[in-house]
């Protein structure tokens, strides 16, 4: 009997953790990523806006969201308190943040050895470091 993977049996569908929209925005914001995360904003009045998340920041003690359109360079202004639902394009890049760390990022090439840290990472005076 073969057995069908179905989209409820990935790691992090599973393991997946409740968080607020505010919560995985401040999270995403907080991430340096070499691709900004693609988000997908519901807001409260029903207006529904998409791009790469560029930064979160404050104006006049309110939370602000600046979202960015690569194919048209067109940004978008936010009022934090305004979003009700938020949608990840591509969430694997950040599975550990979404699942509390129970899903960790995937490995990319080879693993590093006990060798290549000591390599990079050489102790010096100022700063003994002991690889274990």
């Amino acid at each position: 009997m073969t057995r069908v993977v179905t989209w409820l049996d990935d790691a992090l569908v599973k393991a997946a953790v409740p968080l607020a929209p505010e919560t995985v925005l401040r999270t995403l914001a907080g991430v340096a990523a070499d691709t900004p995360p693609f988000v997908t904003l519901h807001l409260s009045g029903g207006q529904i806006l998409d791009g790469a998340l560029v930064t979160l920041g404050a104006d006049r003690a309110r939370d602000v969201l600046v979202l960015a359109d690569p194919e048209t360079g067109r940004l978008g202004y936010v009022l934090l308190s305004s979003v009700i639902a938020v949608e990840l394009r591509d969430a694997a890049p950040f599975r550990d943040l979404l699942t509390g760390g129970r899903v960790p990022l995937l490995q990319v090439g080879e693993p590093v050895t006990r060798l290549a840290l000591r390599r990079e990472f050489a102790p010096t005076e100022e700063f003994p470091v002991d690889v274990d």
